[in-house]
């Protein structure tokens, strides 16, 4: 009997990896500080607030613009070269494009500070999928570039594993705005039909699997507290409890 699905989308954060380890803002903010004076000394001028409360406002920023996208702007994903411009600018830094986006490239901090893990039985998991032929692609609402992803999957030992790797940043539409999902299956050259996708979060993974047309699944990690859906567009085919269930429903095993 041949399998029932040729590829397998992912989500990332709270799906193959989490950041239970991770160290809180402040020590995270304190410890990019340093680079943001650099850069903005480096043009010669000067924030009007210490560095790692620069730090917090950017990112305080990118939530704002991200929720504005939610509630506003139909899942647009926001612009983060002019977020990072627009509180620069708030507080006594005035950057050219090409500047803020230096700056937001700043912000890339290392993998180690945010001390991701995978889940346990992830990596064999995704090697059992991988041996079986089935075609791997990321759906990540992340803002972060392809390239920076691909970073963080290196250090997972997952990069290899897979044939696409897709972010809202480089598709533009943040996930429930099905477009991502749109994307992989052209990329992955297969149907609707013969696809499913992995996520934690009904609201953005299960809904945007679902406006795509594709089998929603639900991954809902032991001793971990899952959102449950809140509307029928938010409610999955499947629910698994581990990642090691896929071979059963990809039918190959």
């Amino acid at each position: 009997m041949p399998p029932r699905y040729d590829a397998v989308l992912f989500d990332l954060d709270g799906t193959l990896w989490h950041f239970d380890d991770a160290p809180p803002p402040e020590e995270i903010a304190a410890f990019i500080a340093p680079r943001l004076e650099r850069v903005i000394t480096g043009w010669g001028q000067h924030s009007t607030i210490p560095y790692d409360a620069l730090d917090l406002a950017i990112i305080a920023g990118f939530r704002a613009s991200d929720q504005a996208a939610d509630e506003l702007h139909q899942h647009r994903h926001p612009n983060r070269v002019d977020d990072v411009a627009r509180t620069l600018a708030a507080h006594g830094v005035t950057a050219t494009r090409e500047q803020a986006e230096q700056l937001r490239d700043t912000l890339s901090f290392e993998i180690e500070i945010l001390r991701p893990r995978l889940f346990d039985g992830t990596l064999e998991a995704i090697e059992a999928l991988r041996s079986t032929g089935a075609r791997l692609a990321t759906a990540t609402n992340r803002s972060h570039t392809a390239q920076k992803i691909t970073q963080e999957l290196r250090y997972h030992n997952l990069a290899h594993h897979f044939d696409e790797v897709l972010t809202a940043g480089d598709v533009g539409w943040l996930k429930p705005h099905p477009a991502i999902v749109h994307v992989a299956l052209k990329a992955l050259d297969v149907p609707p039909e013969r696809a499913l996708m992995v996520g934690d979060e009904p609201r953005r993974d299960i809904a945007a699997a679902n406006a795509a047309g594709i089998t929603s699944v639900l991954i809902t990690h032991p001793d971990r507290v899952s959102p449950l859906p809140a509307t029928p567009d938010e409610h999955p085919n499947f629910t698994i409890a581990s990642l090691a269930e896929l071979l059963d429903l990809i039918g190959h095993r």
